[in-house]
């Protein structure tokens, strides 16, 4: 041995393996040792309107049970924003519960009578024993209050409430009469083709 210069070689991990291929080994290892378990809440799914108002149908596929505004009892990974998303003073709702079965059919709720904010929904879609779900949010708006027509507008409004059609028979007047222009010119063309 020369002093500073080691004449043994390296070692090698697991028998001449480099690194690369001992990380791909030690991701391998470590997969296969949480296949067993459930895998977290996958989301926002993107499967809801983000805006509604209460009443509103929504229809989904791929649902056994829908849960409106889930309590931390409902969340079972235990994920921090979701169990945040809560909204405190408003009600947890069951929106759909149906056999596991049927979570291939497409189903139909509507959004709940709340009050206005945002809120989260999980979707349970029937795997890993019925306890797999996926979530979205909505945010719930109350409709607008129908404004009494004001004078203005009523007075000047001589179509009987047919402006609209009135517009769209104009504009169909006119389509007609470019397409029956332009049928009539192609025709003089071809004909003084024809005739030379």
């Amino acid at each position: 041995m020369v002093f500073g210069v080691s004449t043994v070689p390296p070692l090698r991990p697991l028998g001449g393996l480099g690194a690369r291929s001992l990380v791909v080994v030690v991701v391998a290892l470590v997969a296969l040792c949480l296949e067993g378990t459930a895998a977290s809440a996958h989301g926002p799914c993107g499967c809801l309107p983000r805006t509604a108002y209460p009443g509103d149908a929504v229809v989904i596929n791929n649902v056994f049970r829908a849960v409106w505004n889930p309590t931390r009892a409902d969340i079972y990974y235990g994920q921090p924003a979701l169990i945040a998303a809560h909204v405190d003073g408003a009600p947890r709702i069951v929106l759909l519960n149906r056999d596991r079965k049927d979570a291939r059919e497409r189903a139909r709720f509507l959004v709940p009578e709340v009050p206005t904010g945002r809120y989260l929904v999980l979707l349970y879609d029937g795997s890993e024993g019925g306890a797999h779900y996926t979530w979205d949010s909505m945010t719930v708006r109350r409709r607008p209050a129908k404004a009494a027509p004001s004078a203005a507008t009523t007075s000047s409004d001589t179509t009987g409430g047919r402006g609209g059609f009135t517009a769209v028979a104009v504009a169909a007047g006119v389509v007609l009469l470019v397409a029956t222009s332009s049928l009539f010119t192609l025709r003089r063309r071809r004909g003084r083709r024809g005739h030379s």
